[in-house]
């Protein structure tokens, strides 16, 4: 297959992922700024900037699987590094638009 049909594999791969894991009752994260929230967030999800993840780390469960998510998935990656090195079980979701369209999927 061609490189562009091998990468939408892997980003419909990570969809079916993201979803289970949402659906299973993971703990939703937007890491994007307030300003950006404030634009749009996914429905059940908590704000928490990246800029402000290591002072809020209390209000996270160590018990749960949480996915994080950004604008591009980029800061949703360094949230995971982050997280993963303090015990957290911690997930990449990707973007804004792509778990804002599990999560209304999986809430329809």
């Amino acid at each position: 297959p061609s490189e562009q049909a091998a990468a939408e594999e892997r980003a419909l791969e990570g969809a079916e992922a993201v979803s289970k894991l949402i659906g299973d009752g993971a703990l939703v994260v937007d890491v994007r700024s307030r300003i950006e929230a404030a634009i749009g967030i996914a429905p059940g999800a908590t704000n928490i900037p990246l800029s402000a993840l290591k002072r809020r780390m209390d209000e996270l469960p160590r018990d749960r699987n949480i996915v994080l998510y950004c604008g591009t998935g980029a800061r949703a990656g360094k949230a995971k590094e982050v997280l993963d090195a303090e015990g957290f079980k911690a997930f990449n979701g990707g973007s804004y638009k792509g778990v804002k369209q599990i999560v209304r999927k999986l809430t329809a």
